[in-house]
């Protein structure tokens, strides 16, 4: 059973199943996914079959077939790596969503940006991940684009994160000088240093747009045309705007 890491999502009843001879010694080997369409066609037999001998709530989810079962030191089942072979199908089912591609069209070693993403299907996957409990931001998506180096670097949002309180301008990296910053942000915005009470650092929505205006010049400027009644005051509409 994979539960999301924050409770909130629907968990996952997924079978294993081994399709190759197992050897005699655990292999330190990592498992592989078998991508044989024909155990893919079979599927829907197994579940056949099953649900004639199980209750609903014994069906499994979600089947994951590997070329071998991995084994620990001792030569029992390495219930750790299975549990992040299910992490990598959980990725891999947002994949497709955000792709709106079937479940097997998409393999953990596949680019995403190759079959058709782009930057607002990664802020669709942060999103979708974020919902599930896994943390993992748009850049990282750039940067590993694939199914097996996302699971690498995802990580768990505890529970307790989004009730923790923040301190005024904790959210900002580390590596930031706060000072600087405080006063970069009051010239900018044309107030006084002690007027700047919070910084917040850039959603993955705006980051992404950022980025994207930085390599497109232009890409995300529109100039819109209204009509304005006599009966507004334009000097009220300036300062609202």
């Amino acid at each position: 059973m994979v539960h999301p890491a924050n409770g909130t999502a629907q968990p996952l009843l997924i079978a294993f199943i081994s399709i190759g001879r197992q050897s005699e010694r655990p292999q330190k080997t990592t498992i592989n996914l078998s991508s044989n369409k024909r155990l893919s066609a079979i599927v829907p037999e197994i579940t056949k079959k099953l649900s004639s001998k199980l209750p609903r709530y014994m069906m499994p989810t979600a089947w994951l077939f590997l070329e071998q079962m991995p084994f620990n030191g001792n030569g029992k089942t390495d219930r750790k790596r299975l549990n992040a072979r299910a992490s990598e199908f959980s990725m891999q089912l947002f994949s497709n969503q955000a792709l709106k591609l079937e479940r097997s069209c998409i393999g953990i070693n596949d680019k995403l940006f190759c079959l058709g993403g782009d930057s607002i299907t990664a802020m669709r996957l942060v999103a979708m991940f974020r919902d599930n409990g896994v943390k993992i931001s748009v850049d990282e998506i750039f940067k590993h684009p694939t199914i097996c180096e996302l699971s690498a670097v995802a990580r768990d949002i505890a529970p307790e994160a989004a009730q923790e309180t923040r301190l005024p301008l904790s959210l900002l990296p580390n590596h930031f000088l706060v000072d600087e910053i405080r006063r970069e942000a009051a010239e900018e915005c044309g107030v006084l240093l002690d007027s700047v009470e919070n910084i917040y650092p850039c959603t993955p929505f705006q980051e992404s747009l950022m980025a994207l205006s930085i390599k497109q010049k232009g890409a995300y400027m529109a100039q819109l045309t209204y009509r304005i009644p006599e009966s507004v005051d334009l000097g009220q509409l300036e300062m609202a705007w």
